[in-house]
């Protein structure tokens, strides 16, 4: 669940381009076309995310989702000038997140009863609620203290931790969890559909 939740708030790092924007783009019209970037990557990749998981496994599906958004974040600093390059870099944050809810309702479905299934994802979508206020919060302290690059470096090196905790102790389902006891892996297994 700790997991879920941590990439949820993760994933919020895209909203903190808006802080920084204004900061090395003052055109309000480039501003609202980079903004929208994002949402065109994002829609590419909703309905693969969920084929990809159920082939491949949620959890090879999350790492790349992660991996492609935490390489276009840290992108950010060095296309910043660039108007055209900054578009592709939110598109390209974009089609790594837009895989990954999808994905995460491929990981309720093997972990988690039918009866915890809604549970699990209103904790979800919580904690990408949660990690949007964090994030917004935390981002105009690093931009003031820091400069703007200091958003996206502390969290794509986030991100990149996760990815190496993910890598260590993620799962795909209980059949395959290293860490798993015996007897919970039977208890879940039993009340999966």
């Amino acid at each position: 669940m700790n997991t879920v939740l941590l990439l949820e708030s993760q994933g919020r790092v895209g909203t903190n381009i808006g802080v920084a924007l204004p900061s090395f783009e003052p055109d309000h019209a480039k501003q609202g076309r980079i903004l929208s970037a994002f949402f065109y990557g994002y829609i590419c990749t909703q309905m693969l995310g969920a084929h990809w998981a159920f082939m491949h496994g949620p959890k090879r599906v999350l790492l790349l989702g992660v991996c492609v958004w935490t390489l276009f974040d840290l992108l950010t600093i060095p296309t910043a000038s660039t108007p055209t390059l900054l578009w592709l870099v939110r598109a390209g944050m974009g089609l790594g997140e837009g895989i990954l809810f999808p994905s995460l309702h491929v990981v309720a479905a093997s972990w988690y009863p039918v009866s915890e299934r809604s549970r699990l994802m209103s904790f979800v979508s919580s904690g990408v609620d949660l990690g949007t206020i964090l994030s917004m919060s935390v981002a105009p302290l690093l931009l003031s203290s820091f400069g703007w690059p200091s958003i996206f470096f502390t969290f794509g090196g986030l991100s990149v931790l996760w990815l190496l905790a993910f890598v260590w102790r993620g799962s795909s389902n209980p059949e395959t969890d290293k860490f798993i006891s015996l007897a919970e892996k039977a208890a879940i297994l039993s009340q999966r559909d």
